[in-house]
């Protein structure tokens, strides 16, 4: 009897090494998490650039009555991928953790491959619900891990930092009414955002409302590179004034001012107008939309260009397809 417990440990044992395989990666400290937020020279500090980790869509826009949205976050391109990720809630500044849907391998900690998970993208994880922050992101981070030769490269054991980037298409906060028709019945085309030449042949982002109608029926508070990819995209600013060449990712985008006034009206003008009649005339002198260029993380301004650290003076960036 004695013999046979010990041959039934044993087998235990065997199994459970069998199951749980020595050589995998060591398992990543959770425990160091720091937000990815505070100090614009902080922003991503800590963490790794995504080269294997990708979120989809990037980009969400939330409906006044939508809670929550989804996305699919997966990891693609090494070996093994732990099997917990992180989503960052701005309200609260906590990670909440998520599983990845594929199987461990035994019982670690380790999906082989590839792994991915439908995520729930919720509004409350925006700070500030009453405008959201200009493309405020919602942060998502993943760890993975591939050997080469006798060494473990797990993206210098940082986690991979993604996010998505939120905002809401309306800033009415409760719903309003059908808009009335013009007087006698006649109807005003629809009211649409499209790319259009200015008389110099040059293009910019052109708006359209309706008459008396504010700029804020086009449904959108922001405008994004997915609305106008060709000069709005997301960018690149390189330079190589120093020693080593560097460069600042970044994202443009268009943020609709005075959205509740009406842009285009007819009014009847005998002061300004060469003869006094009835004609169309914008409603407010103040700008209707601001450009927004941010980057990604901090750029240091070094005056000694000799030096290998960023150096941007002198260098040329593209904004709405100019070069400035």
């Amino acid at each position: 009897m004695k013999h046979r417990l010990i041959i039934a440990f044993l087998i235990g044992v065997s199994f459970l090494i069998a199951a749980c395989p020595t050589d995998l990666p060591p398992n990543p400290d959770s425990a160091t998490f720091s937000a990815p937020l505070g100090k614009a020279t902080e922003v991503f500090e800590g963490y790794a650039v995504p080269t294997t980790f990708t979120v989809n869509p990037n980009y969400i826009a939330f409906q006044l009555n939508e809670s929550v949205r989804e996305a699919k976050a997966s990891v693609s391109g090494d070996q093994y991928v732990y099997k917990y990720g992180y989503i960052y809630d701005n309200s609260d500044s906590e990670w909440n953790r998520f599983q990845f849907s594929q199987p461990t391998v035994g019982l670690s900690n380790w999906i082989k491959g590839f792994a991915s998970q439908i995520l729930e993208i919720k509004r409350s994880y925006v700070a500030n619900q009453t405008l959201f922050n200009a493309g405020q992101p919602i942060y998502i981070i993943a760890y993975a891990c591939s050997k080469e030769g006798e060494t473990w490269n797990c993206h210098e054991n940082k986690w991979m930092l993604n996010s998505v980037k939120t905002v809401l298409t309306n800033l009415y906060e409760e719903e309003l009414p059908p808009e009335p028709g013009m007087p006698g019945g006649e109807t005003t085309a629809n009211s649409s955002m499209k790319s259009c030449v200015q008389a110099d042949g040059s293009t910019a982002v052109c708006f359209l409302t309706k008459l008396n109608e504010p700029l804020g029926s086009l449904n959108y508070s922001y405008i994004w590179g997915q609305d106008s990819p060709t000069y709005l995209a997301d960018g690149k600013y390189v330079e190589s004034a120093g020693e080593n060449k560097n460069s600042a990712n970044y994202f443009q985008f268009i943020n609709l001012t005075g959205m509740n006034y009406p842009v285009v009206v007819h009014a009847q003008d005998d002061d300004l107008a060469p003869i006094e009649g009835d004609y169309l005339m914008f409603k407010r002198s103040s700008p209707l939309w601001s450009y927004n260029l941010h980057f990604y993380d901090a750029v240091r301004f070094e005056t000694n260009w000799t030096a290998a650290k960023e150096d941007f003076a002198g260098t040329t960036i593209t904004i709405l397809g100019k070069v400035y």
